[in-house]
């Protein structure tokens, strides 16, 4: 999984926990973290990203899964 930071001028600065085109979780620019039950599909098409380290962020969908 991977940690992708929105880039795309004009949208909320989110980090995105991303495996292929699935989405397992995400923090909010105000740093609060949502993890969902089941993966949401998500689409790169059109938007930039820039890959980050989100220990916490990775760490959250191991908490859920247990």
């Amino acid at each position: 999984m991977e940690a992708l930071l929105e880039q795309t001028v004009g949208l909320r600065c989110h980090t995105y926990l991303v495996k292929g085109d699935k989405m397992f979780a995400y923090r909010r620019d105000s740093g609060e973290i949502d993890v969902f039950s089941k993966p949401m599909t998500f689409g790169k098409r059109y938007r930039k990203f820039k890959k980050v380290i989100d220990k916490e962020l990775q760490n959250s969908i191991k908490e859920v899964t247990r």
